[in-house]
C-alpha cells in the first residue's frame, strides 16, 4: 500500500499544470494594426518575435516600439513592479492599438518561460488580455522546457480567435 501511495504521489507531481486564462479581442474593434511597445524588463528573448508572428498569423501588422528606458533602471528582480513595465514605453500618436507584455522564467538545468501577461489596449483601456501560468513553476514536468512558440502560440491564437 504504501508503494503504491507513493507512486501516485510522484505521478502526480511529475503533472504540470499550464493555466491560461484569455479575454479576446472583439472583432468589433477591427484592428488592422497594433505598436508592440517593449518592456525592458523582460529578458525572454523569443517572446516578441512569437507575439509578432501571432499577430501576423491573425492578419493584424505590427510595429516593434523600442523603450527609451534607462538600463540602469532595468536592472533588478523585483516581481512587484512587472506590470509597471509593462507600459513605461509610450506608444506614438500614430498608434490607435498598443500591445503590452510581461514575462518571467524560470530555471531548472536551463531558463525556460514559466509565465506571460500580453494586453491590449485601445487609447482609452485595455480591451483584450491573456496570461499563461505554469502552475507551481512546472513541477516535474519535461513540458516546462518547451519552447516559447510552443508555450505562446496557442495563447496568441485563442487572444486573436475573432481575427482570421
Amino acid at each position: 500500500m504504501i508503494k503504491k501511495t507513493v507512486f501516485m504521489m510522484a505521478g502526480l507531481s511529475a503533472v504540470g499544470c499550464t493555466s491560461v486564462t484569455v479575454q479576446p479581442l472583439d472583432a468589433a474593434y477591427n484592428v488592422k494594426h497594433i505598436c508592440i511597445t517593449e518592456n525592458p524588463k523582460v529578458i525572454v528573448d523569443e517572446l516578441v518575435p512569437v507575439i509578432a508572428e501571432g499577430l501576423s498569423r491573425h492578419h493584424i501588422e505590427s510595429t516593434f516600439i523600442q523603450s527609451t528606458v534607462d538600463n540602469a533602471i532595468r536592472s533588478g528582480d523585483d516581481q512587484r513592479y512587472d506590470h509597471y513595465f509593462m507600459g513605461v514605453t509610450p506608444a506614438p500618436d500614430s498608434c490607435d492599438y498598443r500591445l503590452t507584455y510581461t514575462a518571467r522564467q524560470s530555471w531548472d538545468f536551463t531558463t525556460y518561460l514559466c509565465t506571460a501577461d500580453i494586453e491590449i489596449s485601445d487609447r482609452r483601456s485595455v480591451i483584450a488580455r491573456a496570461n499563461y501560468h505554469l502552475v507551481g513553476n512546472g513541477g516535474l514536468s519535461l513540458m516546462k522546457w518547451q519552447g516559447v512558440k510552443t508555450k505562446i502560440d496557442p495563447v496568441m491564437d485563442e487572444l486573436l480567435q475573432f481575427y482570421r
